[in-house]
């Protein structure tokens, strides 16, 4: 027996092997490729809804994705089977005809929450951004008026003898945490005096003339 002609043949059986696993790999791979590639361009977009949320002046647009079995219908559908359980407490013993003032809101904001109570969206003017704090709330004021007389910057509020009485008042509060000065923010002052006039206005008072006010 040749040990040489064994060893030899050997060596063949072993690159021959090689060989045969890396034409499979490749295949596989310009299999694959070939698979992905030949996919119609439509079954990798997805349904995409753009809803859009503006609450007067301040706008902002959320994408919100369908997957595939779960339209908006559809998800509108479960919004409302889960009404209950997202409705604010405060709100679950209003009476049919009670009426809802939304301030700084839109009606979209509020149908996930399945009331059948009315609701007012309280119109008003945003208040010019030309007003900054320290105009309404300054370091120093001139109490004996030795430089200039006494003058307030106006801060637009509703005409609120246009709204019928309102049993509960809602209130979106803009908001700007963490930036600095988040909490002296004129337009978010604006929101509160507006809330609070319709509180006191037009407010609908219970038994007594006793009134419920949440914020």
């Amino acid at each position: 027996m040749d040990p040489t002609g064994e060893t030899f043949k050997a060596t063949i059986s072993k690159a021959l092997v090689t060989k045969i696993n890396i034409a499979i790999v490749i295949f596989l791979l310009v299999t694959c490729v070939a698979v992905v590639g030949l996919r119609p361009v439509s079954m990798f977009n997805t349904n995409v809804a753009s809803l859009v949320e503006c609450a007067l002046r301040d706008c902002h647009s959320k994408k919100v994705r369908w997957t595939e079995g779960r339209s908006p219908s559809n998800m509108t559908r479960e919004k409302m089977a889960t009404a209950n359980e997202k409705t604010p407490s405060f709100l679950r013993g209003l009476r049919g005809d009670a009426v809802i003032g939304l301030v700084n809101m839109a009606d979209d904001d509020v149908i996930e929450w399945g009331i059948e109570a009315k609701t007012a969206v309280v119109e008003f003017e945003r208040v010019s951004e030309n007003i900054k704090w320290s105009d309404l709330f300054p370091e120093w004021i001139d109490e004996e008026e030795e430089f200039e007389g006494t003058s307030c910057p106006e801060i637009p509020m509703p005409g609120f003898a246009a709204y019928e009485e309102m049993d509960v008042v809602v209130v979106k509060l803009p908001c700007r945490i963490p930036d600095v000065g988040w909490n002296r923010d004129v337009f978010r002052l604006q929101v509160h005096l507006v809330a609070a006039n319709l509180a006191v206005k037009r407010g609908r008072g219970t038994g007594g003339g006793r009134q419920s006010w949440r914020f």
